[in-house]
């Protein structure tokens, strides 16, 4: 899952003068590292399109979800994909993230195949009314 928090890292060699410390601080406070992506969504119907939000973590973490094949590539597939944005911030649920956009009506069930497309996990119901 390339899961990435911080720390120390020592890389010395035979040479006994070649010697590399790296120390990265992370930007933000992580979650714990789960055993598999995780994540959910919901899509509510709202006149003239279904409105999505979808949380996770381990997945689509980089890039704000727009890394290659990632989240926000997927969910274009769902064809009228408009108000896009993702927001990092961490939940009491495990997540990481947040997205939010508006797809055309009637696609709404397009919105989990793009979560497991894009590395999340699979057979995700987006529970709602969409």
């Amino acid at each position: 899952m390339n899961w990435k928090g911080g720390g120390t890292t020592t890389i010395t060699s035979t040479n006994p003068d070649l010697k590399v410390l790296y120390h990265i601080t992370p930007k933000s406070i992580r979650q714990a590292l789960p055993n598999k992506p995780g994540g959910s969504c919901d899509v509510r119907y709202k006149f003239l399109y279904d409105e999505f939000w979808i949380w996770g973590n381990g997945y689509a973490t980089s890039d704000y979800g727009q890394k290659n094949n990632g989240l926000l590539q997927q969910l274009k597939g769902c064809d009228g994909l408009t108000g896009w944005s993702f927001d990092y911030g961490l939940g009491d649920d495990g997540r990481e993230w947040s997205a939010h956009g508006n797809l055309l009506i009637g696609k709404a069930g397009c919105v989990g195949r793009a979560i497991a497309s894009a590395g999340g996990p699979s057979g995700v119901d987006c529970s709602g009314n969409g």
